[in-house]
């Protein structure tokens, strides 16, 4: 009698083997039919193995690979992200170090892998850790957006700046970006910068950006800030006021795009444009300072305020903050006290429709307290 060949176990059956503790709740909700139909899956020596389609070759069917396995799938036939942006066991630099466990799945901006842009969470059914893990790696590596599931259950996460995330509803498709995947920030949306968590008011502000990025930036500290704020106050005023209109939504703002097209594209023609509108203040052509990636941080911490709303002696403050004392002499600038603009101001009197000239204004410490003085 002529042996029979023994059919190879389906892959339902092969993954029925791999979650067989009856105390693992295994649904895989979050995958769709066709998904699991792409995982390849095979039995070799009395263990079920899984093809990881980035690493080509075959690993151990552990719970948790499954996961991975049908996650990468899902970005890449789903959402389309082709092969040669994603990563799997990624080193992640904290500080001096490198974090003790590798980030599960990089979804980079290029295929070149320098930016990242996804980081993916992966865990075995049941599991509820990682959030915080994958949060200390969206903000070592700059990634804006995270994943984090366990099979069954998911969080989308977006990273406002460091240490402040929000949620998303679902990950962009290839070819969509943030304001795609969740609500626009729109100018009615925009907070006095008192009112935005974990700043406090805008002279902290400032100090902030200098101590993170502006410092080590290589750039006129000064004169960056002044060219963030002037067009993020111009971005305010473009935007039309009504919640409903199109042009409301806020062009100072981070995408999902690379940070040399959201240069390009978005920052520098916005500069451009506030400087046409105003012209007198910069010249024409100036260009920012800050590299591409200095300025997604620096914009993404400014992005939710409202700066038109700010208190324009604590604006005068702040830019005095950023011509530190030991400056100043080095440079042959010396600063007048502020009480002794304000006696100035309060002795000139300065009425509706004068004119006042500041030759070598500084922070504009008497033009803006002049105007506080008429107002």
């Amino acid at each position: 009698m002529e042996d029979v060949a023994k059919e190879p176990a389906s892959t339902q059956q092969l993954l029925d083997r791999v979650f067989k503790d009856p105390k693992t709740k295994y649904h895989l909700d979050l995958f769709t039919k066709q998904e699991k139909n792409r995982l390849q899956m095979s039995e070799r020596k009395g263990k079920v193995r899984i093809r990881c389609m980035v690493r080509d070759r075959d690993f151990v069917a552990k719970p948790e690979e499954v996961i991975r396995q049908l996650t990468l799938i899902h970005l890449h036939y789903t959402l389309g992200y082709p092969i040669e942006r994603l990563s799997v066991e990624v080193q992640v630099q904290m500080g001096s170090g490198v974090h003790e466990k590798a980030a599960d799945i990089v979804v980079y901006r290029d295929p070149q892998k320098l930016y990242h842009y996804i980081i993916v969470e992966v865990k075995k059914p049941g599991r509820k850790d990682g959030r915080e893990q994958l949060h200390s790696y969206m903000n070592a590596t700059g990634a804006p957006l995270g994943m984090w599931t366990n099979g069954k259950d998911v969080a989308y996460e977006f990273r406002r700046e460091p240490n402040l995330f929000g949620n998303l509803l679902r990950l962009p498709r290839v070819d969509e970006t943030e304001e795609d995947v969740h609500e626009p920030i729109r100018k009615h949306m925009l907070k006095p910068v008192e009112d935005v968590e974990g700043i406090g008011d805008l002279v902290d502000l400032v100090k902030r950006l200098q101590e993170e990025v502006l410092a080590n930036a290589g750039v006129n500290v000064f004169e960056e800030v002044f060219k963030l704020f002037f067009a993020k106050l111009w971005d305010e005023e473009s935007a039309s006021d009504n919640p409903a209109s199109p042009r409301s939504i806020c062009r100072f703002r981070v995408t999902g795009q690379l940070p040399e097209e959201q240069m390009e594209g978005r920052f520098q023609p916005l500069l451009d444009e506030a400087i046409g509108n105003h012209p007198g203040i910069f010249p024409e052509g100036t260009k920012w300072g800050l590299s591409p990636e200095a300025m997604l941080v620096v914009v993404s911490v400014l992005q939710p305020i409202r700066l038109s709303d700010t208190d324009m002696e604590l604006m005068d403050h702040a830019f005095e903050y950023l011509l530190a004392p030991e400056s100043k002499g080095d440079k042959g600038q010396y600063f007048t006290p502020r009480q002794v603009v304000k006696m100035a101001v309060k002795m000139l009197n300065p009425r509706h429709n004068e004119r006042m000239l500041d030759p070598a204004c500084g922070p504009c410490g008497f033009l803006i307290h002049a105007l506080l003085h008429v107002r």
